[in-house]
């Protein structure tokens, strides 16, 4: 039987729990001694959505290598958009 003092401090750590996680991007959710769920941005991170994921960082990634060989092409070598088109 749990008592009173130790219900509201119960009460308390899972209130103080779900206000915290409200702001937090990243969050774990563990019963007994095992992980059950990864949260990302409110997302539950299944083997599906991390694939996902990981697909658009790589574009995002590749996108940004484009984007600087652009500035390098204006800058450097001073080309035009018209004369870049061509190479």
């Amino acid at each position: 039987m749990v008592s009173n003092s130790q219900q509201h401090k119960q009460d308390h750590e899972r209130h103080h729990f779900r206000a915290s996680e409200k702001f937090s991007f990243f969050q774990i959710t563990v019963q007994g001694n095992k992980k059950t769920a990864y949260k990302l941005f409110g997302v539950n991170m299944t083997p599906e959505m991390i694939v996902i994921a990981l697909v658009y960082f790589i574009q995002d990634i590749l996108g940004l290598s484009e984007l600087a060989i652009s500035f390098f092409l204006k800058d450097d070598l001073h080309l035009d958009p018209a004369e870049v088109s061509d190479v």
